[in-house]
């Protein structure tokens, strides 16, 4: 059996750490479980870099784990760790991706120390950022998830940030938390109503892979994304056709990209989170350059939870930094994000013989429309077959948002968060119906010629 190390923040999960960490000690001696209050975990790992053949378990929320990645980063282990996370925190979108869930809810912990021996290993790319400015030092921070710059989602988390930081008591708990999170949202829609809207085009330029990509003067931020996941579970990016356009590709944790998103204010962030729109965007690369020019107002920015205030002009530079082993669940070939193969996919409604509208996650993929609870969820809710006649799938002419699809002697009616997605829906249903239809009659021709050619063998023998 591989040894584990886990390491445990106990004032993640309003109190769930504490009980984590009993239970831990219990299952695998106090040893090997690390109280991160406590302990360095540095002073802990340096004991083990000659080891080549343990898991690591980071028990916390996204913090923690990035402080774990971190720390592995400064030891010259012969064979890197992997690790899982056990998620304890409020977004957890690292331990989302990884199969890991959204929030621990008191499984037990024996079953998770099963799960992290069974878990497979999967690399995830982690990327540098280099802020220079003319009047200081330059800093330096390392990113696994985001980087959230401007007047929208970085500004709502450096409120919230500041008043955890004065009211800890307030912020025991991860519902709490959210709301907490929600309220300052509502509150920077207010101000958004009420003040002149910063142009963030006015304050900054943004260059990918040494192309520069212009801003419209209706954004208030730019997120730069290495995960599907951002906020809680969101999917920023939005679903991608590529037999529409070869643009743009799928979110990856591990194609060496990164992709930047531009948030039109709080408001538009909240459409976001709640799964009715996506983020506008604008790019995909392997390095960005943010420009923050001089004379702008102090600008507020956010590294994977991190919030601070920019208050110098500075270029902010990202850079492809590593590829780390994480461990993700034994089930992880069946996790959205970790499927290579798929047409298109994104948040829909779908109603059919109950007229109830369900928000569920679809993925198109090998002539099936499958779907899930949501992003995260290991297996399928179910699946609709595709109708072999691509005319059976339409857009609804009443309304501008639906379309329709007859299966299975079952009539679909599936809502899109808007008529964009609507047409790249249909249009990439239609795709893989034609792609089946095409690879079958192959199939079959291939199958023709190879009996005929056994025929014809078979005669000339006589």
């Amino acid at each position: 059996m591989t040894e584990v190390l886990a390491f445990v923040n106990p004032k993640s999960g309003g109190g769930q750490g504490v009980q984590v960490l009993r239970d831990l000690e219990k299952l695998i001696t106090s040893t090997n479980t690390i109280n991160l209050s406590e302990t360095d975990p540095k002073t802990v790992l340096e004991q083990y870099k000659n080891v080549t053949n343990f898991r690591i378990l980071a028990c916390g929320g996204d913090g923690t784990g990035r402080w774990i990645l971190e720390t592995i980063d400064k030891i010259d282990f012969l064979v890197r760790p992997s690790v899982g996370i056990l998620p304890l925190g409020t977004g957890n979108d690292i331990a989302r991706v990884f199969g890991w869930g959204g929030g621990y809810t008191g499984e037990s912990v024996k079953k998770i120390l099963d799960q992290v021996q069974q878990a497979s290993v999967t690399n995830l790319d982690r990327w540098k950022i280099q802020i220079s400015s003319p009047s200081k030092e330059d800093e330096i921070h390392f990113m696994n998830n985001y980087l959230s710059i401007g007047f929208a989602d970085a500004k709502i988390a450096l409120n919230f940030h500041k008043m955890r930081e004065e009211n800890p008591q307030l912020c025991k708990a991860r519902p709490i938390n959210k709301l907490w999170y929600i309220s300052y949202g509502v509150r920077a829609f207010c101000d958004d109503v009420i003040r002149d809207i910063t142009d963030m085009s006015q304050c900054l330029s943004l260059e990918v892979d040494d192309v520069p990509i212009s801003l419209g003067s209706d954004l208030e931020g730019i997120l730069v994304l290495n995960l599907p996941s951002y906020a809680g579970g969101s999917d920023t990016w939005g679903p991608v056709d590529p037999s529409l356009s070869g643009k743009y590709k799928h979110v990856s944790f591990n194609d060496g990209l990164v992709e930047v998103i531009g948030i039109k204010g709080a408001f538009h962030l909240g459409q976001i989170v709640s799964g009715m729109t996506h983020g506008v965007r604008l790019a995909q690369g392997r390095k960005i350059k943010i420009d923050y020019f001089l004379d702008c107002p102090p600008l507020p920015v956010k590294v994977d939870g991190e919030p601070w205030l920019q208050e110098v002009g500075c270029t902010f530079t990202i850079d492809f930094w590593n590829r780390v082993p994480m461990l993700a669940k034994a089930n992880m070939n069946t996790i959205l994000p970790a499927i290579g193969n798929y047409s298109c996919s994104g948040y829909l409604y779908k109603t059919s013989r109950r007229p109830k509208l369900r928000k569920r996650f679809f993925v198109l993929s090998d002539g099936k429309l499958r779907y899930f609870i949501n992003q995260q969820s290991a297996l399928p809710k179910g699946e609709m077959a595709l109708p072999s006649d691509p005319e059976d799938v339409a857009a609804d002419r009443s309304n501008p948002t639906i379309f329709t699809m007859l299966s299975d002697k079952n009539r679909y009616s599936i809502t899109c968060p808007s008529e964009e997605e609507r047409d790249l829906w249909v249009s990439a249903i239609k795709n893989e119906i034609e792609r089946v239809a095409t690879l079958s009659l192959s199939v079959s021709e291939l199958s023709l010629s190879t009996s005929s050619s056994s025929s014809s063998s078979s005669s000339s023998s006589f």
